[in-house]
């Protein structure tokens, strides 16, 4: 596949966000139409409803993270989106995934790793995830300084919060979607990708651990987060947080609770199509079966067809339509201790990997 264009912001959250809404503004207008569409057909929400949405999470932005807010507005000025479309895009984690846990929805996103040191040939932690989500998104890798950071992540043309990356104090973060009975797209606390956003801000493990348990959430998630020389798991539910650590060297997260106990939460996932299990299951098997491993091996582990196309390389179900579709987006190793990261734009079995790294590293 190709690569991703790489947009380099600076300066205050309006600067940046106006450049990334200028620069990027055909893509955002791409994904506006896209999740337009997703939000209806699988949220059976209105356009009118989901700006109803926005609204309301922009005003509560406003109060809770105004550089957020202002990055928002600027993004929509650069792009010529009107804003709360914008808004719409930074905030579909919670309208989409509340839809999710009410109607009992399989999630199909998402199989993360982090091998700790012992377990690497460089002696240096390394992440690996694939991003499975809707395959005609529009991605930009973002670097920009950020708090006292240089950040080097993933993001939806669009959105602020970028999901998938390092920083240049050595944290790498990568995220799981979950989903709980008591998740709602109105629910108390700060959005997904706001959250997303402050935890690439911090300056060591423990930190970013911390500002992941901040405050409520209004719906599940989980964020595999590490550097160099040790990783953690932060699960979050309205109900609250927990955190999950490496056994034997190793950490694997999909897309279900590994703590649900300790939260207290029901997860209402299809049983016809909890591949999320499979996934997690097949990675633990594979990443515990080699001693060491290198990145070049890690790579081949994203590649990975067992169950296809449940599969942690994760292809498009043939009897879903191909508006309805879900699949690997994106195939990322992430090498926090190094300060650099390759990745696959698409499906990791038909593509090669390319690396970026964050500046002076």
């Amino acid at each position: 596949m190709t690569n991703l264009p790489v947009l380099r912001l600076s300066g205050g959250a309006g600067d940046k966000g106006y450049v990334h809404g200028r620069r990027a503004a055909a893509l955002i207008k791409h994904n506006w139409s896209v999740y337009a569409r997703r939000f209806r057909s699988e949220g059976g929400l209105s356009e009118r409803a989901v700006l109803h949405q926005a609204e309301v999470w922009r005003e509560r932005i406003r109060k809770s993270a105004p550089d957020y807010a202002r990055a928002m507005a600027a993004i929509a000025a650069g792009s010529s989106v009107p804003e709360l479309a914008v808004v719409a895009l930074n905030v579909r984690y919670e309208i989409l995934y509340s839809a999710f846990a009410q109607q009992g929805l399989a999630l199909e996103e998402c199989t993360a790793a982090a091998l700790l040191p012992s377990r690497v040939w460089s002696g240096r932690t390394l992440v690996a995830q694939n991003w499975d989500w809707i395959p005609d998104v529009a991605l930009l890798w973002l670097q920009e300084n950020h708090c006292t950071q240089e950040t080097l992540a993933i993001t939806e043309a669009g959105v602020v919060g970028a999901k998938i990356g390092i920083n240049s104090a050595g944290l790498a973060m990568a995220v799981n979607g979950l989903v709980s009975h008591l998740d709602r797209w109105d629910g108390p606390g700060i959005p997904f990708h706001v959250r997303c956003h402050r935890v690439l801000g911090a300056g060591s493990l423990e930190a970013a651990a911390k500002v992941a348990e901040e405050g409520a959430s209004p719906c599940s998630t989980s964020f595999l987060l590490a550097d160099s020389q040790g990783a953690v798991a932060v699960e979050l539910a309205p109900a609250g947080t927990v955190r999950v650590h490496p056994e034997g060297g190793l950490l694997v997260h999909s897309n279900h609770f590994l703590a649900a106990d300790k939260l207290g939460v029901h997860q209402p996932l299809g049983e016809e199509r909890r591949s999320t299990y499979h996934r997690g299951r097949r990675m633990r098997t594979m990443l515990s079966a080699g001693s060491v491993w290198a990145e070049t091996s890690l790579r081949n582990a994203l590649r990975d067809h067992d169950g296809y196309p449940d599969s942690v390389c994760r292809h498009p179900t043939p009897e879903v339509a191909p508006e309805g579709r879900y699949a690997t987006a994106l195939a990322v190793i992430l090498d926090p201790g190094a300060g650099r990261l390759s990745y696959v734009r698409g499906l990791p079995c038909r593509g090669h990997f390319n690396s970026l790294h964050l500046p002076h590293r």
